[in-house]
């Protein structure tokens, strides 16, 4: 039986592992507006983002050189690295810098690399660290781990960030650039330079409840929580006791499996000296017991599936968001962003009620996933938004993009915690690293060339203003 007070623990530290900078990105409306970049400022966030998942792979190195790093004393770095990172930007976001003679925003990017650095990096410590309790407590970490991403998403929605009071955006953009006019953006208004002026409602007005200032300090303070509750899962002594009795039942496994083995070995010796001539069957596998080395290439396939997952709902996926749904309004895009991240605690939290451990169902899964982003993919293309922008379909078609969106994110999330229950079992400690580092890999490579496709290559078509 689960003790509930590790569950919630459990589900708090994992409120600390996404939280910084999903919070940022949500703020990236607002820090538009106030400093020098305009909207060059996400390319440049960006890049300080991918730079920090050199984190995963330095504690890698670091761990195989010197015993005094662990996950441990890692996760200690992490949190006050991310607090202290939160603190600086509370009193200096806004602080600008003269570089290479123009004006940037140093300390952000500086301080968005440091929380990056730490978000990055808890995929690889986090979870070796919940490899000390049972598996039973994992989907409560992963709620939490979905957490991080809800929280600062319903924060934004309180703030108001972001508001537009236009529903078709790049259907209004097209019909002005059919007249061949010139348009010029003021404060409130686009004012079209033709032989008969027009004046349209600028559909970017952002008027938040509160500040930049209150949304950071709402972050420390997640942050704070997070780091309040991995001190308990370390110090109280309820879950220290746990973690011994969870040490123990592998301490006896392991010896059971030595035994196990011992007399498989002296039965084959005999079965040799005998010259047997009888046909044995292999052993059948029982999958609720950590994996022999026989049965590696389970744990690779599901490996490999974790890094598919992450490669498309972290990092590949996402920043079509706007190409698949902003065609309809930018009201369909705002509930593609909120309802998705809501779908993803809700997928975890499936995972803790619904636990179904079989190769086939999980990988059934991950082709479902495939199917769905092979969809919105599809629907990102065409010349003027998505296929079905200007047709009689355009009346549904967004709640139905919506739909896909948070299906999408809801079974890959349901996916990734029915992956990471698996491999914890049957690897342990080991095996939460290399889940881990497969999370980040993959977002990693997804995130780049999701990159050089839209901005590059242009195979996804933007609302063209110019």
């Amino acid at each position: 039986m689960a003790d509930l007070r590790i569950l919630l623990l459990a589900m708090l530290f994992g409120t600390g592992s996404w939280i910084a900078m999903t919070g940022l990105w949500l703020e990236m409306p607002l820090f538009i507006q106030k400093l020098p970049e305009g909207w060059s400022l996400a390319s440049h966030m960006n890049i300080m983002i991918q730079l920090a998942n050199i984190g995963p792979f330095l504690y890698w190195i670091l761990e195989k050189r010197y015993k005094m790093v662990n996950d441990i004393n890692a996760i200690h770095l992490q949190m006050w690295l991310g607090i202290v990172s939160c603190l600086f930007l509370i009193g200096f976001w806004n602080r600008t810098s003269e570089l290479f003679g123009q004006q940037k925003s140093i300390f952000l990017l500086i301080f968005t690399f440091f929380l990056a650095f730490t978000d990055c990096t808890s995929s690889v410590t986090f979870l070796p660290f919940m490899a000390r309790f049972s598996s039973s407590y994992l989907p409560a970490y992963l709620v939490g781990e979905g957490l991080s991403s809800f929280l600062p998403s319903l924060t934004a929605l309180i703030q108001g960030s972001g508001h537009s009071n236009h529903r078709n955006d790049c259907l209004d953009v097209k019909k002005i650039n059919e007249t061949e006019s010139r348009i010029n953006f003021t404060n409130s208004s686009l004012i079209i330079d033709s032989d008969e002026s027009t004046t349209i409602d600028n559909p970017m007005i952002i008027k938040p409840r509160f500040s930049i200032e209150i949304f950071l300090c709402s972050l420390l303070l997640t942050l704070s929580i997070s780091y309040g509750a991995f001190l308990g899962l370390r110090f109280f002594s309820f879950a220290r006791k746990e973690q011994q009795t969870h040490q123990e039942r592998i301490n006896q496994h392991n010896l059971r499996e030595i035994a196990n083995t011992s007399r498989l070995k002296r039965k084959t010796r005999m079965s040799e000296d005998l010259n047997s001539d009888v046909e044995t069957r292999p052993p059948v596998i029982d999958k609720s017991l950590p994996l022999s080395s026989s049965d590696d290439w389970i744990y690779y396939l599901f490996l490999g599936q974790m890094f598919l997952n992450c490669f498309l709902t972290l990092g590949f996926m996402p920043p079509l968001q706007p190409f698949s749904s902003l065609p309809y309004g930018p009201d369909v895009l705002h509930f593609v962003v909120i309802l998705s991240a809501i779908s993803y605690p809700i997928g975890c939290f499936s995972g803790m009620l619904f636990e179904k451990r079989s190769i086939r169902f999980v990988t059934s899964l991950t082709l479902l996933v495939i199917a769905i982003a092979i969809y919105i993919i599809t629907d990102s293309l065409g010349q003027q938004g998505p296929p079905l922008v200007e047709t009689a379909w355009n009346d549904w078609h967004p709640w139905s993009i919506i739909f896909v969106w948070v299906l999408f994110i809801g079974i890959g999330s349901y996916s990734r915690t029915m992956i990471t229950l698996i491999i914890c079992d049957h690897k342990g400690r080991r095996g939460m690293f290399w889940t881990g580092m497969n999370t980040q890999i993959g977002s990693t490579l997804g995130g780049f060339l999701i990159f050089i496709l839209i901005n590059y290559f242009k195979i996804f078509n933007q609302c063209d203003l110019d």
